[in-house]
């Protein structure tokens, strides 16, 4: 049960990294990207880097503070990933491109 629990929550930890990457903010060296794969390649850094970086704050938050704070990120991890998703800026230029008739 307890590891059913920490692999749900490494899986949100990855989702809401997900969710980070897509904002403005994190699309660190995406415009660099000259097609689609590196593009995904670049993105799929970004996630990995943010992850790591989320899995650091949430163990220090556990050290730190009480374990109300880790169910509070956990429910603050399942709205973001509830929030719309948003498109990558290829999937909509390939759309407009190559409209289906």
């Amino acid at each position: 049960m307890k590891n059913d629990i920490l692999f749900s929550l490494k899986d949100n930890l990855i989702k809401l990294a997900t969710q980070f990457t897509k904002s403005k903010i994190f699309k660190i060296g995406t415009r660099f990207a000259k097609n689609r794969d590196q593009y995904e390649h670049i993105m799929k850094v970004n996630v990995l880097s943010y992850t790591a970086i989320l899995i650091l704050f949430t163990s220090f938050l556990r050290g730190l503070f009480l374990w109300h704070l880790d169910c509070l990120l956990f429910l603050l991890i399942i709205a973001i990933n509830n929030s719309k998703k948003r498109k990558a800026p290829f999937e909509t230029a390939e759309k407009n491109i190559n409209p289906k008739i």
